[in-house]
């Protein structure tokens, strides 16, 4: 628990509190995990088909680190995690902020990936660099990928 001169207080991380306020905020740094309006504070990598036939369903994004931690310090390690639906934008959400490479898998076949954002040559591994496209929240930064063969 944080201590502060009497004139202020100490704020849970869900109270509410203006800019007026005298307050000392409690603060947890989340890479990743849900949140309580039911979105997620990682950001997300998106797929999208541009040449291929492939069930985007069925495809697997390998993510592995550039960097041996993460943004807040903490060790960095690879995984893999199915592209699922959310909401018609097939993605992998809750993507710890980091810097990585990334891979597409899809059985039997080979996946091309390129930016959308960028003048990029599709290749079978890309730089994953988040960025805030479209009409995304303040804090919710993505990176976008066509899928090829």
């Amino acid at each position: 628990m944080l201590s502060c001169p009497p004139n202020q207080r100490v704020a849970d991380h869900t109270d509410p509190f203006t800019r007026d306020q005298a307050t000392v905020r409690n603060f947890t740094w989340r890479l990743s995990g849900q949140r309580q309006d039911g979105g997620f504070y990682g950001a997300h990598v998106d797929i999208y088909q541009f040449g291929t036939d492939v069930d985007p369903s069925q495809v697997k994004l390998v993510l592995t680190p550039m960097e041996s931690t993460l943004i807040d310090g903490t060790p960095a390690t690879a995984f893999e995690r199915q592209v699922q639906d959310v909401a018609g934008t097939f993605m992998v959400a809750d993507v710890p902020i980091g810097k990585y490479t990334v891979k597409a898998i899809y059985p039997g076949k080979t996946l091309l990936m390129k930016n959308r954002h960028e003048e990029d040559e599709p290749a079978v591994s890309k730089t994953v660099i988040f960025g805030k496209y479209g009409y995304l929240g303040e804090t919710e930064y993505n990176i976008e990928f066509w899928l090829s063969e």
